[in-house]
């Protein structure tokens, strides 16, 4: 069975089973399957691993993700290469590995503003280049600064192994019939028929906890409460419109009983709570299993 390649802070594996529970049990009676905040994709390999046969589009805003997803799908062997490259030149040694991982590094951040789009090679190349941060850098952060350059540290473990061959090949696979979208959420629109009925499911940046720098955005520009009621009031037109979603978040009512926001922005659908372990601030003490939110369109999914 296939992966997830890349390490992904707040990661949707432990709650798969949770999830799996409120997706439609005939996915036939959809004829598209649509996933706007990629990320990691745990949710759409196992989609694509239980077989659906209908229309896949799956997007996110991070261009850099995209692209390691177009690149597994149209030039998986050429990626094995490079990445086999940059695997046998991480030193054991520690020191050495700090100076080597902020050579990469800086090689990342030196490209954010190019244009690689005629350039196969270098498109690659840099799908190579995110994949090693990933792997190597603390907690597989995916954090950019205001430039949008990558500011994560090295990690710490002693031994790192960036790719499998078998999993790539197997997700290439996987890949071949799913369109890959950058783009905004709403962007998405663009590439479905909405004539057709859809089934959505949004994993956005979740809304920060109070008093937690864990949840940290992955993209430049910061996912507001003025952000999340626009996903919501999207979500909405998409219900009115004959499709299903289920969507995740954080629950505020784990550091503020008070907090009802997302119990009021989405009253009028089906809210679970499931328990999941994060870490919700930088002390030991303050980590362990949380509530998170699974809200869904429908009862019957």
């Amino acid at each position: 069975m296939a992966t997830p390649f890349l390490k992904w802070a707040g990661g949707k594996r432990q709650l798969m089973d949770e999830i799996m529970s409120l997706l439609p049990y005939d996915f036939s009676e959809y004829e598209t399957y649509v996933e706007p905040f990629l990320g990691g994709g745990s949710v759409l390999i196992n989609i694509l691993e239980r077989g659906f046969q209908g229309k896949v589009v799956a997007g996110d805003i991070n261009k850099d993700i995209i692209l390691c997803y177009r690149m597994i799908k149209q030039e998986h062997r050429s990626l094995i290469s490079e990445l086999e490259a940059i695997q046998k030149k991480i030193p054991d040694d520690m020191d050495e590995r700090k100076e080597f991982y902020k050579t990469i590094r800086d090689e990342w951040n030196a490209g954010v503003h190019q244009s690689i789009e005629n350039s196969p090679k270098k498109q690659i190349r840099r799908a190579a280049l995110t994949i090693s941060l990933n792997k190597m850098c603390f907690n597989g952060l995916f954090r950019l600064n205001s430039k949008g350059e990558f500011n994560v540290p090295m990690g710490g473990n002693l031994k790192v192994t960036i790719y499998s061959e078998e999993n790539i090949n197997q997700l290439n696979l996987l890949f071949m019939n799913v369109e890959f979208i950058c783009g905004d959420y709403q962007s998405i629109l663009h590439s479905i028929d909405t004539n057709n009925r859809c089934f959505f499911y949004f994993d956005p940046p979740y809304r920060r906890l109070k008093e937690t720098s864990s949840l940290t955005m992955y993209n430049a520009d910061p996912f507001d409460d003025n952000e999340q009621i626009r996903l919501r009031d999207f979500v909405d037109s998409l219900v009115l419109s004959g499709h299903d979603f289920l969507l995740s978040n954080s629950d505020p009512k784990n550091v503020d009983r008070d907090d009802v926001f997302f119990d009021e922005a989405y009253e009028k659908y089906h809210i679970k709570r499931v328990l999941a372990r994060r870490s919700i601030n930088s002390k030991a003490d303050g980590r362990g299993k949380i509530f998170e939110l699974l809200i869904h369109s429908s009862e019957k999914i």
